[in-house]
């Protein structure tokens, strides 16, 4: 197992790696990012009801 400073560390790499691709990636298309509408997101009230769903249809962990 890790040190907890170790994780922590390497989940900060990991983190920045992330931020820098997706920036680069943000530059690089960002006009026809622009001209694409925002992606429609499910209602809490669909999340809820799958989330509902999902547990009612598996066992309890005893």
């Amino acid at each position: 197992m890790l040190a907890p400073r170790s994780a922590y560390y390497f989940t900060q790499l990991v983190e920045e790696h992330a931020y820098h691709t997706y920036d680069q990636f943000l530059q690089a298309h960002e006009a026809e990012l622009k001209t694409q509408p925002a992606p429609k997101l499910p209602s809490i009230t669909t999340a809820t009801a799958t989330f509902t769903c999902l547990m009612s249809s598996k066992p309890a962990i005893r």
